[in-house]
């Protein structure tokens, strides 16, 4: 009697095997799933460190090629897109810098920074392309209303000054 008690059907065993392999398969894809997330920061900050190497000694291919590398691990960062865009625009990559920038900017559409880092470099960079600039300047002012001190003593965006939009911006919101 005891036997019979004690005695597990197949049908019982392989339920309780199924549960075994379903737990186990489930530990793996968690465990791996932290393994591949743990490479990857790895290989994100190798990369990042490279980047800041390089830009510490001016050598903007190699900063370009490490960040590069960033945007492939991280891709939708919008502070990683505006440093990679600096550096274009630093190496004379124009088109791709605004590319870059338009993109860091609209991965965070609340963030001032993207618009103020667009605006600064449409101004900078193409002087004929002063409504874009302000576009970029006036979606900065949306999300950090405080700088609008800030934009009227910077000295990089002196040319806009007579610029009537621009100036419409520089007032005082009430």
């Amino acid at each position: 009697m005891w036997l019979q008690e004690m005695a597990i059907s197949v049908e019982e065993l392989l339920s309780v095997n199924s549960v075994a392999v379903g737990i186990t398969l489930l530990l793996a894809i968690v465990l791996g799933q932290w393994a591949w997330g743990q490479w990857q920061a790895m290989r994100f900050h190798k990369a990042w460190a490279k980047a800041q190497g390089a830009l510490a000694v001016n050598d903007l291919a190699a900063a370009e090629e490490a960040v590069r590398a960033c945007t492939a691990i991280a891709p939708v960062s919008g502070q990683l897109r505006r440093v990679y865009g600096s550096i274009l625009a630093r190496s004379g990559k124009l088109a791709e810098a605004e590319e870059q920038l338009r993109f860091g900017a609209d991965l965070e559409p609340r963030n001032a920074a993207g618009h103020l880092d667009l605006g600064y470099f449409l101004v900078a960079c193409y002087p004929d392309r002063i409504e874009a600039a302000v576009d970029a300047l006036s979606r900065a002012l949306e999300c950090s209303p405080e700088l609008r001190a800030t934009l009227a003593d910077a000295p990089e965006l002196h040319g806009l000054r007579q610029h009537e939009r621009f100036r419409n911006l520089l007032q005082t919101k009430g």
